[in-house]
């Protein structure tokens, strides 16, 4: 059986898609998902505009709007013809997980924020797929830590990103930093915290080397401790 190609079978329907609908189906499946806010700054237009293009491919069945938190806007994923339209061979995503939520969102805000920067980005879901590299492998039936996202600066940096939203015990905390020492590929590390509190919990854990760098959340600007702190850290 023939699986018609996503333009000619939406064409039946009278739906014009346009190379933009299939950048949004890219971008969803690179990051999992997405609000109309942060596709709207992706793809530098209006909120209005672009709620309009997604309400169209979600008409459309390309992809679908679900909100998860009572207390934060909803978010668009793509369905079956969205993943055919967008051709990434990314793994799908069946439903969206409450407890991931929060920091997926946080992950898309961080890549936009980066984008400033010209880097090439690589995606938690590309590093998982096969479209990795080979940085996200199995040991004594453990996996290793994986970066949240991995931005290759225009300058030749290759650079971890860590969006850290819960507090992670020291033990485990101490184990991504020393993963980190061992792959001396990466000449920086990132962490995009939400507050001090969390800043200063990274730093007494061994994030006071200096090829990590943390970054606020609130302003995705780098933030520097106090002398003291550094100090304290060792």
């Amino acid at each position: 059986m023939n699986v018609p190609q996503p333009e000619s079978f939406l064409a039946i329907r009278g739906i014009q898609i346009t190379a933009r609908d299939k950048e949004i189906c890219v971008f969803l499946q690179q990051w999992r998902y997405a609000n109309v806010k942060q596709l709207a700054k992706k793809f530098s237009t209006s909120t209005p505009a672009m709620y309009r293009r997604l309400d169209k491919l979600c008409r459309a069945s390309i992809i679908k709007h679900e909100k998860v938190l009572a207390d934060k806007p909803g978010v668009y994923r793509c369905l079956p013809k969205g993943r055919m339209l967008a051709d990434t061979n990314l793994p799908p995503v069946e439903r969206i997980s409450e407890h991931f939520f929060r920091h997926t969102v946080a992950a898309v805000d961080v890549a936009l924020a980066l984008e400033q920067e010209s880097p090439r980005l690589l995606s938690e879901q590309e590093l998982r797929s096969d479209k990795g590299i080979n940085v996200f492998s199995t040991k004594k039936g453990k996996k290793e830590h994986c970066p949240d996202i991995i931005a290759y600066m225009p300058d030749g940096k290759i650079v971890a990103v860590e969006v850290e939203l819960s507090a992670k015990n020291k033990e485990r905390i101490e184990g991504i930093f020393r993963w980190y020492f061992q792959h001396s590929e990466y000449h920086e590390v990132r962490y995009y915290v939400p507050g001090e509190a969390m800043a200063h919990r990274i730093l007494s854990y061994g994030g006071s080397r200096d090829y990590v760098k943390l970054y606020m959340l609130s302003t995705m600007r780098e933030w520097k401790p106090p002398q003291k702190s550094l100090e304290f850290g060792g």
